[in-house]
């Protein structure tokens, strides 16, 4: 199970600052905490950082994470390049040192211990998912929400792997 976890990906929304809104796809929230791994992790952690969120990114080692600081840093400094239009108001301006400062770096899964929402994206494979579903939600608190990235399984079938299928 641990060599998955750099496949995942978590991030913590206060319940209270997000409008979950049928109609609306976006969010309004801004003080976001994620904890994210992996190729696809590296991106999410980057443009949550990028769009002002606290990110938390969790990997199996420190030389894993120190690579996804080198292509979190490699991307911002080459982001103008592939920028349509003007850049973001302040984006232009931060520097990659700010929006690294907003990533923690750790290998330790207990620091999901007070996240809100959590975004999984292990690979679809039921035996990685059915192993990661329990963990998160014995590290997780009670008032955590679980989305399922999977085209595969049943939200009903990876909600019944925890103590909370009303939340995933």
């Amino acid at each position: 199970i641990e060599r998955f976890i750099n496949a995942q990906t978590w991030f913590r929304v206060s319940l209270e600052e997000v409008k979950l809104e049928r109609e609306s796809s976006r969010s309004a929230c801004r003080s976001t905490k994620a904890k994210v791994a992996g190729v696809m992790g590296v991106g999410v952690a980057q443009n949550l950082a990028q769009t002002g969120h606290q990110a938390i990114l969790v990997d199996i080692s420190d030389e894993v994470l120190g690579k996804a600081r080198d292509e979190i840093r490699k991307n911002l400094r080459f982001r103008g390049m592939f920028q349509k239009g003007a850049p973001a108001q302040g984006d232009k301006a931060e520097s990659a040192d700010a929006v690294l400062g907003r990533i923690a770096f750790t290998t330790r899964l207990e620091d999901l211990s007070e996240v809100d929402f959590v975004v999984e994206n292990v690979p679809e494979k039921w035996e990685i998912k059915s192993q990661i579903y329990p963990r998160i939600d014995d590290i997780c608190p009670p008032r955590a929400v679980f989305a399922v990235n999977t085209s595969c399984f049943s939200i009903t079938r990876v909600g019944a792997l925890t103590k909370r299928p009303d939340k995933v």
